[in-house]
C-alpha cells in the first residue's frame, strides 16, 4: 500500500531534501506551496499544490480534494517557513 505524506516548503531546502527523501522511499508526496514556479521537479508519485498553509478554507479545499480521490494523508510535514 502506497503511503501518503503532505510536505510544506518542498520548494526549497529542507522542504525539498524532505520531500526527495519521502519519494526515494517509495511515498506519495503532496507538496503544498505558495508558488507553483519553484517546486519540486516532476517526479512520479509527486504531486504539487499550490495554496497558502495559513488559510483555513484553502486547506480545507485541498483535503477535501484529496478524499474525493480517495487519497488519505498518513504523514504532515509541516515545514513552511514566513519571510
Amino acid at each position: 500500500i502506497l503511503k501518503t505524506a503532505l510536505v510544506s516548503g518542498t520548494t526549497s531546502g529542507l522542504g525539498k531534501a524532505l520531500a526527495r527523501k519521502l519519494l526515494d522511499d517509495g511515498f506519495r508526496v503532496i507538496g503544498v506551496n505558495r508558488r507553483a514556479d519553484v517546486a519540486l521537479e516532476s517526479r512520479a508519485n509527486f504531486k504539487n499544490y499550490v495554496l497558502d498553509i495559513t488559510s483555513t478554507e484553502e486547506v480545507a479545499r485541498l483535503l477535501d480534494e484529496l478524499r474525493s480521490q480517495g487519497i488519505e494523508i498518513d504523514l504532515f510535514l509541516l515545514n513552511a517557513g514566513i519571510t
